[in-house]
C-alpha cells in the first residue's frame, strides 16, 4: 500500500483526483514531479517543483489544453505569472516543468511500466516544445 503524500494542488486544477508522482520524503512532496489530476482523458497537469509539500514554480496543463507558467504560486495556491520583462523566467519554468515530466518518466521505467514512461516523455516534449508567450 503507497503512503499518503503531502502535495498542494494549484487552484486552476479542477479535476480530482489528484496525485503527485514525485519523490516524497517523510510524507510531503519534494523535488521535481507531476501532480494528475482526473480519473480518465484528458488530464489536467502540474509539471514541476515542490517544497516541502509545498507549490513552487512550474506549468499547468489544463483540459483544454491551455498552459499556464507559474513563477510561484499565491497563499491560495493560484498562479503567479511573470510580468513578461524576463523572458528567462518564463524559460527557466519551462525546462523545470520539462525536467520534472521527464523525472517521472525515469520512474516510471525504472518500476517497468514502460506505457506510463512513454506517456511521461510524450507530456516531457508537449512542454519543451510550447513556445512561451
Amino acid at each position: 500500500m503507497q503512503k499518503p503524500c503531502r502535495a498542494e494542488v494549484p487552484a486552476e486544477l479542477t479535476a480530482a483526483p489528484a496525485h503527485w508522482l514525485g519523490e516524497c520524503p517523510n510524507g510531503m512532496a519534494e523535488g521535481l514531479g507531476v501532480t494528475r489530476a482526473g480519473v480518465a482523458p484528458p488530464y489536467e497537469f502540474f509539471a514541476g517543483r515542490m517544497r516541502g509539500g509545498q507549490l513552487v514554480d512550474g506549468v499547468l496543463i489544463l483540459k483544454s489544453g491551455l498552459m499556464m507558467v507559474a513563477i510561484r504560486f499565491d497563499a491560495q495556491r493560484r498562479v503567479v505569472v511573470s510580468d513578461g520583462l524576463r523572458p528567462s523566467e518564463d524559460e527557466a519554468v519551462f525546462r523545470t516543468a520539462t525536467a520534472a515530466a521527464e523525472a517521472v518518466s525515469k520512474r516510471m521505467a525504472a518500476t517497468g511500466n514502460r506505457s506510463s514512461s512513454a506517456y511521461y516523455a510524450g507530456l516531457a516534449r508537449r512542454i519543451q516544445n510550447a513556445p512561451p508567450e
